[in-house]
């Protein structure tokens, strides 16, 4: 079979949007229902998936970037995954089924950040509004996936997702290795251009304000699954929950590119930001599990307007040298940190004031961000060029 680059761009996107739907979802209600873990220790769980991703993103991010085989990487890494993460379905002690849970981690995390880079390379810098148009298919594929797994698992066992994973992995490598390699980037000017990146205020102030609101959405995310079913929902109304929001995301994703030509990256920030507000905060007074549907809407921008604006902003940002390690940079100190943090603080939170106390300091960990963004943030020099130039 032969795709064009574009169109095994979006395959690879959907494809593995399918396996990560068919268990991200349920990872939380296997631990405690499977293994009997407490909220707490859930928590720390839950951490291991980031923090692999923490210790193994600069490793894999280097090779991406100094052999330019990004595609190639990402199915050699997605192959040892899938070999690994089937094993614990058949697993019963705690220890094994966490030593294999750390060993896919590491291998899985860096495939979200290298499919990015690949099509922000694919799209080059005149073509990055179209970005969402790309990553709306991981939209797709979750949606499709956690639509009607529930109930397999219903039928079956939880356990199921993790050949359910093993299955779609598989038919996103047929895509995968359809991509062409891009320019190798040497390791000491990858280097540099790094260390130039990150002497920027407005980077940093940046990466501290979205490492605030992410550590909130990693608490209220990480906890969501196992607080519809305390809240009377079963795996096919859990699965419909995260449907909601992938559902409402698919909107904003396809008109992106038409809603950062009239705002900006800044403003599409700042709306993200209040989106997580005024998401997080009612879900801590919610009775039942279907009152959360609603709330699910405001997904559309709390993912779409913070993570694409803010893979945006990075790449604005960041020399075309370095698009992978930049990223990486991003999704390993920004996105895995937070979810790290996320998890430990919202099981302890969950421990000692219930789950529903997760939500409110969500909220006002986001109320934070928000300030930090209007005050101290600006637009990236490479959006502000390009509207001089435009005028």
């Amino acid at each position: 079979m032969s795709l064009s680059i574009s169109r095994a761009i979006r395959m690879n996107y959907l494809c593995y949007a399918l396996a990560f739907g068919c268990t991200y979802p349920f990872l939380a209600p296997y631990f405690q229902e499977v293994l009997r873990v407490s909220d707490a220790q859930l928590g720390l769980i839950m951490m291991i998936r980031p923090l692999m991703a923490l210790v193994g993103q600069p490793f894999w991010s280097l090779i991406a970037d100094g052999s330019g085989r990004r595609s190639h990487l990402a199915g050699v890494l997605l192959v040892i995954a899938a070999v690994v993460y089937p094993v614990m379905m058949f697993v019963q002690g705690t220890s094994v089924s966490l030593a294999l849970f750390a060993v896919w981690a590491f291998f899985n995390a860096p495939i979200n950040t290298l499919s990015d880079s690949i099509t922000l390379d694919y799209l080059k810098p005149q073509g990055r509004a179209r970005f969402a148009s790309y990553r709306v298919f991981v939209s797709m594929g979750f949606l499709a996936a956690v639509a009607f797994i529930g109930i397999v698992y219903d039928k079956t066992d939880i356990r199921e997702q993790f050949g359910a994973y093993t299955c779609f992995v598989l038919l996103t490598l047929v895509f995968l290795w359809q991509i062409p390699s891009v320019p190798k980037t040497p390791f000491k000017a990858g280097a540099l251009a790094l260390r130039r990146l990150l002497r920027k205020r407005n980077v940093l102030v940046f990466l501290c304000a979205v490492f605030l609101v992410e550590t909130a959405n990693g608490m209220a995310l990480t906890f969501l699954s196992v607080y519809c079913k305390q809240l009377g929902a079963t795996n096919v109304q859990v699965g419909w929950v995260w449907g909601m929001g992938t559902l409402s995301e698919i909107v904003t994703m396809f008109l992106f590119s038409r809603i950062y030509a009239r705002l900006g990256v800044k403003k599409i920030l700042l709306i993200g930001v209040a989106a997580v507000v005024l998401k997080w905060f009612p879900f801590a007074h919610v009775a039942v599990w279907w009152q959360v549907l609603p709330l699910q809407l405001l997904h559309a921008f709390t993912l779409t307007f913070v993570y694409v604006g803010s893979v945006t902003f990075m790449d604005m940002e960041s020399h075309h040298s370095i698009r992978v390690t930049a990223q990486a940079f991003y999704t390993m100190f920004i996105l895995n940190t937070a979810y790290v943090v996320g998890s430990i603080l919202g099981g302890q939170i969950s421990e000692t004031f219930g789950m529903r106390a997760i939500y409110h300091a969500s909220s006002l960990m986001a109320c934070l961000a928000f300030g930090i963004l209007l005050c101290f943030v600006h637009n990236p020099e490479a959006e502000t060029d390009q509207r001089i130039d435009s005028m």
